[in-house]
């Protein structure tokens, strides 16, 4: 890659997706992009001066395993990093890429999510509002603005943050569900359901969103059209246990039979299709307590109670 002290060392083989899977932390880190590096792109190009050169940082003991002959290159090490929890590592990145490009904001952004991770909530803020300085239309970084706002008590700035973010990004999953989670949160669980139904058309494979579909329908006591949501869920996601224990419950509320048909017979009523999703739902998580619990409410319904019993202890 040219001039060697560009470079650093390689990464041991096991890989920060290993250990992500070792920590149980698989999936919870922020969505990344693959236009995340490509929007600075002229910034994030530029090969790095001889005298400010991308370093390791001591911190970690897994540095990356490629050459960082650009900003490119460091940022993407920066978001492994962020990626596998390792925030000072990412942050020690971040802030060389800085040093050279102040006003850069994906590092910006990726430097506000290592200081609010690492343990500084304020830091990560004024951070976040750097990068928004930089660039005001950065979804992303509106997305986890809005979420600070509501962690500290400020839905209504919350939830403006939120449209920004959907503004630029109308079928951001990230941001339709946090904005829905959000107006359910503030008792305005129509609008919700209008967003979540905007997102389901726009992601009909996303089981997730049709799960909240279904939520928020169940929420308004709307049971047979939450039971087609769930079944929507299921058929993206078939080994979705919480859809299936979504859908035991709306149909412990329905309280009507099914069509009848060969598979499911006419005498087989709504609470017989409960058990059944319930018992689904603790094949695919055997210790699922919303499953068992409601497991437990359907055979009590049916005066069932020694049945009940050993899934309310």
């Amino acid at each position: 890659m040219g001039n060697a002290k560009n470079t650093i060392k390689p990464i041991p083989s096991e890989g920060w997706r290993d250990r992500n899977r070792q920590c149980g932390h698989e999936g919870t880190a922020p969505r990344f992009p693959s236009s995340f590096i490509r929007q600075s792109a002229d910034k994030s190009a530029k090969p790095l001066a001889a005298d400010r050169e991308i370093r390791h940082s001591a911190v970690s003991s897994t540095p990356p395993d490629f050459p960082l002959a650009t900003i490119a290159e460091a940022l993407t090490a920066a978001i492994h990093y962020q990626r596998s929890r390792q925030f000072a590592s990412a942050l020690a990145l971040t802030r060389q890429i800085l040093s050279i490009i102040p006003d850069h904001s994906e590092a910006l952004y990726l430097s506000a999510l290592s200081i609010r991770d690492g343990g500084d909530p304020v830091g990560g803020y004024r951070r976040l509002r750097l990068s928004l300085a930089a660039r005001p239309d950065f979804p992303e970084a509106w997305v986890h603005l809005a979420a600070t706002f509501r962690s500290g008590g400020q839905p209504a700035t919350a939830l403006a943050a939120y449209d920004r973010a959907l503004r630029l990004t109308p079928e951001s999953i990230e941001a339709g569900n946090g904005m829905a989670n959000l107006l359910v949160a503030m008792g305005r669980s129509g609008e919700a359901l209008t967003l979540w139904r905007r997102l389901a058309a726009s992601h009909p494979e996303r089981a997730d969103i049709a799960n909240a579909v279904g939520n928020a329908l169940q929420g308004l006591g709307k049971w047979a059209s939450a039971d087609a949501a769930y079944r929507r869920a299921l058929a993206a996601e078939p080994a979705y246990a919480a859809a299936w224990a979504n859908r035991g419950a709306a149909l412990r509320s329905l309280e009507r039979a099914p069509p009848a048909s060969e598979s499911s017979p006419a005498e087989h009523g709504a609470l017989d299709l409960a058990l059944l999703c319930q018992r689904l739902a603790l094949r695919v998580v055997p210790f699922f307590a919303a499953a068992h619990d409601g497991l437990g409410q359907s055979w009590l319904r049916l005066g069932r109670t020694g049945d009940a019993l050993p899934h309310h202890r």
